[in-house]
């Protein structure tokens, strides 16, 4: 969804800094849109952000241990999401397993997401946990998951005057 001022929210996430810019908008998919409008009823909180990850076999498509870029989480990076904002993470397609790892990289948390789940990751969790999708050789290569992600983005800081 766009600012009062008309660009749109933009996570900094992955290597290619290509997909920074590229996108389309939420109410241009009116599944997406509807789905971001239950989480607001529901969990209270407005994410203005959605990107889809499609992990299509548990070898090579997987994500490490990491935490999500935000205000107040320790790190490089941009910091592009809203502080004190959750994320959520709906499953879709075959489940696979989704963990949460401390400092240690010792499993804190971990379930098998099935389709159509629903994971809210708080701002506390997201600074004290690192989240995962582990590799997971033995998972069929012709049954993806798809994570639908939602997050609050905040509107970046105006350019410095020179």
């Amino acid at each position: 969804m766009p600012f009062d001022d008309g660009t749109v929210p933009v996570y900094r996430w992955g290597q290619n800094r290509t997909e920074y810019t590229r996108g389309s908008l939420l109410t241009d998919f009116p599944a997406l849109e509807n789905l971001r409008q239950r989480l607001i009823g529901e969990a209270g909180e407005r994410p203005n952000h959605c990107i889809v990850i499609r992990y299509s076999d548990g070898q090579h498509h997987h994500a490490p241990p990491h935490r999500d870029r935000q205000a107040g989480v320790p790190g490089n990076g941009a910091h592009d999401m809203a502080v004190a904002t959750s994320f959520f993470v709906v499953t879709v397609g075959y489940p696979r397993l989704f963990q949460f790892v401390d400092a240690k990289q010792a499993i804190v948390w971990q379930e098998r997401l099935a389709h159509g789940s629903l994971l809210q990751v708080t701002a506390d969790l997201n600074r004290s946990l690192w989240h995962t999708v582990p590799r997971a050789p033995e998972e069929p290569n012709d049954r993806p998951r798809y994570s639908v992600i939602f997050r609050t983005i905040q509107h970046p800081a105006p350019p410095a005057s020179q």
